[in-house]
């Protein structure tokens, strides 16, 4: 029985590194955008939607897509909110990506930026969100204009 599992695990291992050779790249760079479950592009002047979180925060789910990195792990993110050039957001974070074939980039997602406002203070505001990625390629960085959008913030007439 033992012997079986020797030639799946073999496969296993050569798959994945059959997939991280795809998104192998020359020319290092992070692309900042949307993400829950799943690394959405976005562009400046564009929509992001406040989450209402579980503990009683107030946040933005941040997705990174990346590419010329050498390596995966060991890598830090960190994002930064401001309003009015005040940093209401910072977060430190370590980063796990996943080769997306298809598009040769490294893509991570599920990061939460929380703000330190309400909802009222951050409803229908422009914020710049930043990355600076850390890690053995050295740093690299990305940032986007956005207009945050509270959909359970009452519309006042």
């Amino acid at each position: 029985m033992r012997s079986l599992w020797i030639p799946v695990l073999a496969c296993i291992v050569a798959c994945a590194e059959a997939e991280a050779d795809l998104c192998a790249s020359s020319e290092a760079g992070v692309q900042l955008g949307s993400g829950e479950d799943a690394f959405v592009p976005m562009d400046d002047g564009d929509d992001a939607l406040l989450v209402h979180g579980p503990q009683g925060g107030y946040h933005l789910d941040v997705g990174l897509a990346a590419t010329g990195l050498v390596q995966t792990d060991r890598v830090l993110a960190t994002l930064t909110g401001t309003l009015d050039d005040v940093e209401l957001a910072r977060v430190v974070v370590p980063v796990t990506f996943r080769c997306d074939a298809p598009t040769g980039r490294w893509l991570a997602w599920g990061m939460r930026l929380v703000y330190g406002a309400q909802p009222e203070e951050l409803d229908e505001r422009d914020t710049v969100v930043r990355v600076a990625l850390e890690g053995p390629d050295g740093i690299l960085e990305d940032e986007l204009a956005l207009h945050i959008v509270d959909l359970l913030v009452p519309e006042v007439p």
